[in-house]
């Protein structure tokens, strides 16, 4: 029953240092080998790996970098919290519905398309 339960706090451990940025697996390991309470207060105390983590949020698609000041903003941001210029939504993207239209067999890339929007909004 022990062994049961420190290997559900050992996942746990590594689920935490996950959502930190951090080696889940390597964290589950150290957990196993020392103790649960151990690796969690080595999580705990460890910075969340901020590098990694704005990498994630870039890729899912929640934020996006400020063309001006490089810092990390929500993707519907129309000025950037941090230097005040205006990013907003027509300046940075392509058209959502551009992109929609193009058929399996249509030879443009995206790059084409962008450059296509931009200068018929320029």
């Amino acid at each position: 029953m022990i062994f049961i339960f420190w290997i559900i706090l050992s996942i746990l451990v590594g689920i935490y240092a996950t959502t930190k940025g951090r080696s889940g697996f390597g964290f589950f390991l150290l957990a196993i080998l020392l103790s649960p309470l151990i690796s969690f207060l080595i999580a705990l105390l460890r910075k969340p790996n901020t590098e990694l983590l704005e990498k994630e949020s870039i890729k899912c698609g929640e934020s996006k970098r400020c063309p001006y000041c490089a810092e990390l903003i929500k993707i519907q941001a129309i000025t950037c919290k941090h230097c005040g210029k205006d990013v907003s939504y027509e300046d940075n993207e392509v058209d959502v519905a551009e992109v929609e239209e193009l058929d399996d067999d249509d030879e443009r890339t995206m790059k084409d398309i962008a450059e296509e929007w931009k200068n018929s909004h320029a």
